[in-house]
C-alpha cells in the first residue's frame, strides 16, 4: 500500500530523490506545489512526486510498492497528460512494463543552474520589442484571460489567483488586448521559479519569447530568485542558450495520455 505524506513531513524523504536537480522536486518537498507518495511512511524504499504535469520517481524501482506508485495516480480530474521523469534505467523499464505502448517517449534538455547572465544583453533584448506590442507583468487582471487559453494557461495554472499574486511571477507581450507571448513561473520553490515560456503560433519568429524571458530573468535576479529553465525540445534549448543558460544534459521522459485512462 502506498501512502501520501503531508507537507510537514515531506522534507524527511528527500533522500529518495538525492542526485535529482529538477526544481519541481524541491517545490513539492518544500510544500509549495504537488503531492508526495511513498511505499512506507517510516521506512521508505521509493517515492513519487506529482507536480503540475510531471511525475518524478525516486528510490528503488524494484521495491514492492514501486509499481503501485506509477499505477495509482492522484492527478487532478481533467488532466490530459502526465510526464513521467524516471531517475534510472530501472524506473524506465518498470514504466515500459506497466504501460507499454501507451507511453510516448521523448527527451528533455537540462540546463546548468548558475548565475552567468549578462544583464546588459538581457536589457537590449527587451528594448527590441516591435512596434505595436506591449510588455506587461502578469497581474490579477490577466490571471483569468491567461488561464482560459490552452496555449498559455500553464503560465498560471499551478497557482490560485491569490497564490500567484504572492508567489508567482511572469511577463506577457500584448498586441492590443490579446496575449501573444509570455514567460512565467510554472512552479515556485524557496529559492526561485521554474520557467514556462511560449508564443502563440501566429506570432512566432519575432523574438517575443526572448523578450519575455529576458524580462522574467532580470526580475528574478532583482528579487534574489533563481530563474530555472529546463528545455522540452531543441527550440527551447536554443532560446535558453540565447538568454545565457548553458546546456547540462539530456534525459528521457515519457508521456501518458489520460484520454483512454480513467483515474
Amino acid at each position: 500500500m502506498i501512502v501520501q505524506i503531508p507537507v510537514s513531513l515531506r522534507k524527511n524523504f528527500s533522500d529518495l530523490f538525492s542526485g535529482q536537480t529538477d526544481t519541481m522536486i524541491q517545490s513539492c518537498l518544500q510544500g509549495f506545489h504537488g503531492t508526495f507518495w511513498t511505499d512506507h511512511p517510516k521506512d521508505p524504499s521509493c517515492g513519487r512526486i506529482l507536480c503540475g504535469d510531471f511525475c518524478f520517481l525516486g528510490g528503488d524501482a524494484s521495491a514492492s510498492g514501486a509499481k503501485e506508485l506509477i499505477r495509482q495516480l492522484d492527478c487532478p480530474l481533467g488532466q490530459k497528460i502526465l510526464i513521467f521523469v524516471p531517475s534510472s534505467p530501472e524506473w524506465e523499464a518498470l514504466l515500459r512494463e506497466t504501460y507499454g505502448d501507451q507511453l510516448v517517449w521523448s527527451r528533455r534538455y537540462g540546463l546548468k543552474k548558475e548565475d552567468v547572465f549578462d544583464r546588459s544583453w538581457l536589457k537590449s533584448l527587451i528594448s527590441s520589442l516591435p512596434e505595436g506590442y506591449r510588455l506587461q507583468q502578469i497581474n490579477a487582471e490577466l490571471y483569468e484571460p491567461i488561464l482560459a487559453q490552452g496555449w498559455c494557461r500553464d503560465f498560471v495554472s499551478n497557482f490560485s489567483p491569490e497564490s500567484f499574486a504572492l508567489l508567482g511571477l511572469g511577463f506577457v507581450v500584448l498586441k492590443g488586448k490579446e496575449i501573444v507571448a509570455g514567460a512565467s513561473s510554472y512552479t515556485r520553490y524557496r529559492d526561485g521559479i521554474e520557467i514556462e515560456i511560449a508564443t502563440r503560433k501566429d506570432q512566432r519568429q519575432q523574438g517575443l519569447a526572448a523578450i519575455c524571458g529576458a524580462a522574467l530573468i532580470l526580475e528574478c535576479l532583482n528579487r534574489g530568485l533563481y530563474p530555472s529553465w529546463d528545455a522540452a525540445n531543441p527550440v527551447s534549448l536554443h532560446l535558453a542558450q540565447k538568454l545565457g543558460y548553458h546546456f547540462s544534459e539530456e534525459y528521457p521522459v515519457c508521456f501518458l495520455s489520460f484520454d483512454a485512462n480513467a483515474h
